[in-house]
């Protein structure tokens, strides 16, 4: 009976300390965060600051998360202390990070707290922050972070629900990517070369020669393709 009682208490305790207070992020800069702190058993309560995560989308084909719906291994950085080794998903419908506490506890973990986190996908570590809201082109909430210099280079990945889609019986997510420059703290909403060239017109003439001289292809499709561009524009300025 008191083994019982302990168990009982234990859980009544965690469920309390899944809801908490919430600090406001509206800075849009980038800061690209480098995990230096490890964390310990007190500052769970802080990762697992957030509300119950239940699936609201389940008869709709697909998923809405990023990569995959498995778990997947990652990093989170809250008050710049880095959580290592969490089990995460990316619900890109919602933009909202998920967890996994003890008993198969699901966690939408407070967006408001977090500064940036990363999934391993393929033995490759993606890099998300929280960029807030952005003035100029809108932005909200994460980004992965493609390029850090002067100037950088994000991608919002989104997902959306197309209404009968299969069969005309059967709703069906989607994906499609947005890419964002960030300069002098506004946001640039990019989709080919001549977005590029407007949001850095101060180097037109400097750009257009680099990008001719090295026949560079730049396509919204392979966002890599913005990165060589851009750096030299850093190195301009």
């Amino acid at each position: 009976m008191d083994r019982l009682l302990l168990v009982i208490s234990i859980i009544f305790t965690l469920l309390i300390n899944i809801s908490g207070t919430s600090v406001q992020n509206n800075n849009p800069s980038l800061v690209c965060f480098s995990p230096e702190e490890q964390d310990t058993i007190p500052d769970k309560q802080l990762l697992f600051n957030g509300r119950i995560w239940r699936n609201l989308y389940s008869n709709i084909l697909g998923d809405q998360f990023l990569f995959s719906k498995v778990w997947l291994k990652g990093e989170v950085v809250i008050n710049d202390i880095t959580f290592k080794n969490v089990p995460l998903r990316y619900d890109i419908f919602n933009d909202q990070l998920i967890s996994m506490i003890n008993q198969g506890i699901l966690i939408q973990l407070n967006k408001e707290l977090i500064k940036g986190f990363i999934l391993v996908f393929e033995n490759k570590n993606y890099l998300f922050e929280n960029l807030g809201n952005g003035t100029g082109d809108s932005f909200n909430g994460f980004g992965q972070v493609l390029y850090k210099g002067k100037t950088c280079f994000v991608m919002k990945q989104i997902k959306k629900i197309e209404l009968l889609a299969v069969d005309n019986k059967y709703d069906e997510f989607y994906q499609k990517q947005n890419l964002f420059i960030l300069k002098d703290g506004n946001f640039f909403h990019i989709s080919g070369k001549k977005d590029l060239i407007k949001a850095l017109s101060d180097r037109e003439e400097e750009l257009r020669k680099f990008i001719r001289e090295n026949k560079i292809r730049i396509k919204k499709k392979d966002p890599e393709s913005f990165i060589p561009v851009i750096k030299f524009y850093d190195s301009l300025k």
